[in-house]
């Protein structure tokens, strides 16, 4: 199964939870330099081509005990890489008040290790278009919770290659998630 992509590489589920899968078109040249439960991570070297940047692709864990390992190995990313880095996709956590909308207020505690790891690593999240929600729990009325889990997270120097990038939440009509899509272009 190619999903339409040359490339794929993947993280197998554990049960029926978790799992990820990273696919790329012929042209991007792209190494996977490593994975865990929670995250694939790759070099990219085709865009710009003298400029090799990290992208890091995310299942952050639903469950919140699980949450410290998972911050921990993002920061390990940065430790290990310096130039442009790219943080994209579900991290399946509420950074503030303004990404929910229902349901019982955002707890700040539990915010104060991603915030920690966001700021130490200089990641800025990406200019959004589209709904500024994700994630919906599907119920009706006072019961709907829609959240903002998926984004992309970048630091300075990606930011600086790629100066008109943007995350676009894209509709969807069946899945609780909406999906997301990067735009290196800005268009």
């Amino acid at each position: 199964m190619s999903l339409g992509f040359y490339n794929l590489d993947f993280v197998n589920p554990k049960g029926k939870k978790g799992g990820l899968i990273v696919g790329w078109e012929i042209g991007v040249d792209m190494e996977i330099t490593s994975k865990c439960n929670n995250m694939i991570n790759g070099l990219v070297f085709s865009d710009p081509i003298n400029e090799p940047w990290m992208i890091s692709l995310v299942y952050g864990p639903p469950n919140r005990n699980n949450r410290g390992t998972f911050w921990d190995d993002v920061d390990k990313v940065r430790e290990a890489f310096n130039g442009g880095w790219l943080c994209l996709r579900d991290f399946n956590h509420v950074f503030s008040q303004a990404d929910k909308k229902g349901g019982k207020p955002v707890a700040t505690p539990s915010n104060r290790g991603s915030s920690a790891v966001i700021d130490k690593n200089g990641l800025i999240d990406l200019q959004l278009s589209g709904n500024p929600y994700t994630w919906s729990n599907k119920k009706e009325g006072l019961a709907n919770i829609k959240e903002r889990l998926d984004r992309g997270f970048a630091n300075e120097r990606w930011r600086f290659i790629f100066p008109r990038a943007t995350v676009k939440h894209v509709p969807t009509s069946s899945s609780d998630h909406s999906p997301i899509v990067l735009n290196i272009d800005g268009k």
